[in-house]
């Protein structure tokens, strides 16, 4: 069933990819994620893409823009490398993360009556202003599997026509593709899961790229435009929500809030440790770290000794207050929970 529904949004991605002159990578990276590990992930997307650049171009050669392609490419191919390597020291859902952040700010303008064309690079400016995108696209890309959406402005400046778009923007990707799935098989990560989905994801491609040219020549160009828009804002919510919710399970990531008459405490929980945060109406606001008692010097331990007797010790937490620094040590006695502060002599 997923796998199906991988096909049927691989076409539908794709086509909206074509159209809205990227973003299928953004929109399809949180199916891919259920069925591979998130290192793998950005793998099998590669296929997919580097089938759906390679169908686009053959499709739309006629409308590539050599003079765009001569400058962004040299710089995107070495940039690649260095976003492939990063891949194998952590997983890419932080950056996912600011980059949806990034996409969800084109939402306001998906709504607004009139898009107004961006203003066009200055004909001299062009080169420079290509090997920097390029090379950015590159680590992205190579980083993240996918984000032709993150340079949709940069190209309209270009005043390039919608067919421009779609066919250059393959010319400039085909070869990054490629070359991503070398460095994925070399560095383990196109397992045979991955090899599987990406040809799932690559039959898809085709089917979109047979659609493309009929869809471009019943587009106008704002509304081209406001599709872009909204595929940004859209592939924006999806990364962000997906990428957010895996930031959470794999840090352990929690919040509680607790009111009591007196108090209001706020605690937050991440990678098993824990920090409260207490606003007392009598002593203010309080910062709680949980500790133990072996962190508390041996004449103090002796005090906490005395004043529990026969109880048992529910928690110790290291405090910082208005009234300076303070172990808050819980215990149990007689069935009930008693409380007492004593002063901290450490300096952290």
């Amino acid at each position: 069933m997923l796998l199906a529904f991988l096909l049927l949004g691989s076409i539908a991605a794709f086509l909206l990819s074509s159209v809205a002159g990227g973003g299928a990578g953004l929109l399809l990276m949180p199916v891919l994620v259920l069925l591979l590990p998130a290192a793998s992930a950005p793998a099998a997307l590669s296929i997919g893409t580097a089938t759906s650049s390679a169908s686009r171009l053959i499709v739309l050669r006629k409308r590539i823009r050599w003079d765009v392609v001569r400058w962004f490419v040299p710089a995107a191919v070495p940039a690649v490398f260095v976003g492939a390597w990063l891949l194998t020291f952590f997983p890419p859902i932080y950056i996912q993360v600011l980059i949806g952040l990034f996409l969800m700010g084109n939402l306001p303008a998906v709504f607004r009556k009139t898009i107004a064309r961006p203003a066009p690079l200055p004909v001299e400016s062009r080169p420079r202003q290509l090997l920097m995108v390029g090379a950015a696209a590159g680590v992205l890309s190579g980083f993240t599997g996918a984000v032709g959406l993150l340079f949709n402005r940069f190209y309209y400046r270009l005043e390039m026509d919608k067919e421009e778009i779609v066919a250059t923007r393959a010319a400039n990707e085909v070869l990054l593709h490629l070359i991503k799935l070398v460095l994925y098989a070399s560095f383990g990560l196109l397992t045979e899961r991955a090899l599987f989905a990406g040809a799932v994801v690559a039959i898809g491609a085709i089917g979109a790229s047979v659609i493309t040219p009929f869809t471009l020549r019943r587009l106008n160009e704002v509304f081209f435009r406001r599709i872009g828009l909204a595929a940004m804002a859209i592939a924006g919510v999806t990364m962000t929500t997906t990428s957010s919710a895996q930031v959470i399970a794999q840090n352990r990531l929690g919040a509680a809030v607790s009111v009591a008459p007196r108090e209001v405490e706020l605690t937050t929980r991440a990678r098993g440790r824990q920090l409260t945060v207490e606003i007392d109406t009598i002593e203010g606001p309080v910062i709680e770290v949980p500790s133990r008692l072996t962190e508390i010097p041996a004449e103090t331990r002796a005090e906490i000794a005395r004043k529990v007797g026969q109880g048992s010790i529910v928690s110790v937490e290291k405090a910082l207050s208005l009234a300076g620094r303070q172990w808050e040590i819980e215990f149990r006695r007689d069935g009930r929970v008693y409380e007492f502060n004593l002063p901290r002599a450490d300096a952290d």
